[in-house]
């Protein structure tokens, strides 16, 4: 049965916010239904969307001879305090979950798997190349159809034996018990069929925000889940020898200072960023701003914030020294007010295309404080030029002049000519105007840079220019000595 087309857009747009991007939709087995479909399917009547549970080989699973579906309604049509947000069907026991995105081979003897809960986190991990399993909760690795603490027919059929597993379970495993027994759990079942369990922390958002790997994946970027994965610890190691040995399991914090930092700039990456020898950098939403503090300064209070939503306690001067020091070099970005790109109010102009939003891999510290739209038309302008330049000809060489100064230019190709260009003219006949209209349009001080002729040769004044769309002297006179100078500007 067909869904309605908020629906189907619903299920679109919560796909896209697990970082699983649109063209792969369609390999994919998710789809809404009706509350009459959902009572036929899984034994619910309320509507929202289903998604197939299949074997490795695509075969879906059964229950009661009809087709394994897990189902998630759409929010407040179910009552009670606390009801669920995912459903299976009444008396099916669990099943894994075999995403059709994950890499051929992926369940061959000893290669390297992942467990996380829930469909949308295995498909995200299997179409960034992370092969994953998932399970429908974090106990959902067994059921009524076996002994306690036995694995699911389903799973039992893997051959785990020297297989390294790695448990990608949600970011409030740091603050929840409950979560972090069902990881014990899950570990001595896996280690019991002859499995090495790791576990790969997400870390929360710097306000305290939970993170799956979907969650995590789709606001950090694959990437920075590859380095998480990359200080992955034993689910427990064992301690001391014969009748003394015993068995030290996985804890949240990690006592290494360099774990820690690494997991704290897997968030902090995407607000901060230090650019050499100017400072740090936060991320607006629109473009990169200078903190007027000092750097470790700065971030000493978002990284303690940041640990207690972490529920990290060792703290030390030296712990919190030591991270700083790793963060803020890692937090380091090249390429500063990328060549070809400006951000305006409603978007980004890279090159002749125009997007909405504002990307921090652009590297922009300047957003103009206006909308880009080039159909607008401004007439007290144009009447503006036509009664102080006059011909036509000027007026186009002047809307030139200004054009080139303010678009992101070409870097395909270097420059054929620098541009400069002297406005002159005798009292009231509107060099000032102009000159204020240029500022405006730049962005005021943010993008206008102040410079006086005879100050071309002195590197302090000329630092002042970097990050500036142009450099002004609105009053200059004389001529210049050194134009190599003037012209490397």
């Amino acid at each position: 049965m067909q869904s309605s087309e908020g629906q189907a857009n619903g299920l679109t747009e919560e796909l896209l916010a697990s970082g699983i991007p649109l063209e792969v939709h369609k390999h994919l087995g998710y789809r809404e239904v009706t509350a009459e479909n959902a009572l036929t399917l899984v034994g619910i009547k309320a509507s929202g969307w289903v998604v197939p549970m299949c074997s490795p080989e695509g075969e879906q699973y059964l229950h009661e001879k009809k087709p394994y579906f897990r189902f998630k309604p759409h929010q407040s049509q179910l009552k009670g305090e606390n009801p669920p947000k995912y459903i299976s069907p009444k008396g099916g026991g669990c099943r894994p979950y075999f995403s059709p995105l994950m890499p051929p081979n992926s369940l061959a003897d000893s290669k390297t798997i992942r467990i996380t809960e829930g469909e949308k986190k295995t498909d995200c991990l299997n179409h960034h190349g992370f092969p994953t399993i998932g399970i429908s909760g974090v106990d959902a690795w067994t059921d009524q159809r076996v002994e306690q603490r036995q694995f699911i027919p389903e799973l039992e059929a893997i051959n785990w034996s020297g297989r390294d597993v790695l448990l990608v379970f949600d970011s409030d495993v740091t603050v929840k018990e409950s979560v972090r027994a069902s990881l014990y759990r899950l570990t001595n079942a896996l280690s019991e069929l002859g499995a090495q369990v790791f576990v790969v922390l997400l870390p929360c958002e710097l306000n305290g925000d939970k993170n799956g790997a979907d969650d995590f994946i789709y606001r950090h970027g694959p990437d920075a889940y590859q380095a998480l994965e990359r200080i992955k610890r034993p689910a427990f190691i064992y301690r001391g020898k014969g009748k003394s040995r015993s068995r030290e399991w996985w804890e949240p914090e990690p006592p290494q200072v360099h774990h820690k930092a690494l997991t704290a700039w897997a968030v902090l990456a995407d607000l901060y960023a230090n650019r050499l020898n100017h400072g740090l950098y936060q991320w607006n939403n629109s473009h990169w701003e200078l903190i007027q503090a000092k750097d470790r300064e700065a971030l000493k209070r978002p990284l303690h914030q940041w640990m207690d939503a972490m529920s990290w306690h060792k703290r030390g001067d030296s712990v919190i020294g030591s991270m700083l020091s790793e963060i803020l070099s890692r937090l380091g970005k090249d390429n500063w007010d990328r060549d070809g790109i400006i951000a305006f109010a409603n978007g980004t102009l890279r090159q002749d295309l125009f997007s909405k939003g504002h990307d921090p891999d652009d590297s922009q510290t300047f957003c103009f404080p206006f909308n880009y739209d080039p159909e607008s038309t401004c007439p007290r302008w144009h009447q503006f030029l036509k009664e102080t330049v006059g011909t036509d000809d000027l007026i186009r060489l002047l809307r030139a002049a200004i054009r080139w100064s303010v678009i992101p230019k070409p870097i395909d190709a270097p420059f054929m000519h620098e541009l400069v260009f002297d406005v002159h003219g005798p009292r009231r006949s509107g060099k000032g105007t102009l000159s204020e209209v240029l500022q405006a349009i730049c962005g005021g001080t943010t993008g206008v840079g102040l410079i006086r002729s005879q100050s071309f040769c002195n590197p302090n004044a000329l630092h002042s220019l970097i990050g500036k769309r142009i450099a002004l002297d609105p009053d200059a006179s004389g001529h210049i000595s050194d134009p190599g100078v003037f012209n490397s500007i």
